[in-house]
């Protein structure tokens, strides 16, 4: 069994900015707002602001042929898997990782037609598959006719450093040469109820969607120049929302763990949970929190973002070569994640 290094060598992303890492990229930058009111075809949402997509339709994107009933979820997927394949000499030996917590609209409307049709079995066949949680996964395999292992996680939040812990388990056991790991969430109607029956004492930030992928590798078999270097991820539940203490503890012992002096952690993005930027700041101190790029132009992205904080990570311009990232994320539900990512020691220009 290979133990690594495991890195990163590319990203790409479907975001409220655009199709692309490089429509990200400067629309992060930039710090414009994506926010706009969202088209509501199922009803009208408790908000009306929404970060989304724009202009995104399956169709349009990937052509007409296999696209009929693929919905939003399965096309961002696909699209965003798109931009990456054309690295690899052998991607179908490659796996997916997918961070997704299903439809819920298309699930609602599963279930609302087999409650009003004539008869409850009078529901439209195709679409069943865009219901399920691992829909999207096993698209974006079929449509890139990708044969490595295939797998949804759903963590909440934090499904996309879940991905990327999965994605290291699979390489390490040599089941793929490589792995797209990272997660996919849409906006919907049902989404924006959903969120706001859970909380609606809350000020509301505007939802988001979108998906974030990235290409996962062994180092001496990377099919190019790292980004990161991946050194872990780590997962711990928050006992009666203490979040503070339990985060603080976790980070402390990952840090003694690969022998990282808080000193070298240049930039830290953590997903703006209660208490979460206190527990950081008590162990690296401010300055590595004041790098991190606001991701307030993407909106709330749930199941994304945790993916979308590596990819405004990934987006930095110049970082210290051998300084560490680290990204932290809570949900909701009482879990807590956190990943450690070393830029490369060589401060020579990469290309993903």
């Amino acid at each position: 069994m290979s133990t690594g290094p495991f890195v990163i060598t590319a990203w790409s992303t479907v975001s409220p900015f655009g199709i692309g890492r490089e429509a990200f990229e400067s629309g992060l930058r930039s710090g414009r707002t994506t926010v706009q009111g969202p088209e509501a075809p199922h009803g009208r949402p408790p908000q009306d602001k929404a970060c989304v997509v724009p202009d995104f339709d399956v169709r349009d994107v990937l052509g007409r042929k296999g696209t009929r009933s693929m919905d939003r979820v399965s096309g961002f997927a696909v699209t965003t898997a798109k931009e990456l394949l054309h690295r690899l000499r052998e991607p179908a030996e490659t796996g997916v990782v997918l961070g997704c917590t299903g439809a819920v609209q298309a699930m609602r409307d599963f279930t609302r037609t087999s409650l009003l049709a004539e008869r409850p079995f009078y529901v439209d066949p195709s679409a069943v598959p865009n219901g399920v949680m691992n829909c999207a996964a096993g698209q974006t395999a079929i449509w890139h006719r990708l044969t490595g292992p295939n797998a949804t996680v759903a963590t909440g939040r934090t499904s996309g450093l879940s991905a990327l812990a999965y994605a290291r388990r699979l390489l390490s056991h040599k089941r793929a040469g490589a792995v797209l790991a990272g997660a996919v969430e849409e906006y919907s109607s049902m989404r924006a109820w959903l969120e706001f029956r859970r909380d609606a004492s809350a000020t509301p930030t505007p939802l988001g969607e979108g998906c974030v992928l990235y290409l996962v590798e062994q180092a001496h078999t990377a099919s190019g120049a790292p980004l990161v270097e991946l050194l872990g991820v780590t997962s711990r539940v928050h006992p009666a929302g203490d979040v503070r203490s339990t985060l603080r503890s976790s980070l402390r012992e990952e840090l003694e763990r690969h022998a990282v002096p808080p000193r070298r952690v240049w930039v830290a993005c953590p997903s703006g949970a209660p208490g979460e930027h206190e527990a950081v700041a008590s162990v690296l101190g401010n300055d590595a929190l004041g790098r991190a790029p606001s991701l307030a132009g993407v909106g709330e992205t749930g199941t994304a973002s945790a993916a979308f904080q590596i990819a405004a990570i990934l987006s930095l311009a110049g970082p210290p070569p051998g300084s560490v990232a680290l990204v932290t994320s809570v949900d909701p539900g009482g879990l807590l994640s956190h990943a450690l990512l070393r830029f490369p020691a060589s401060d020579a220009e990469h290309s993903a």
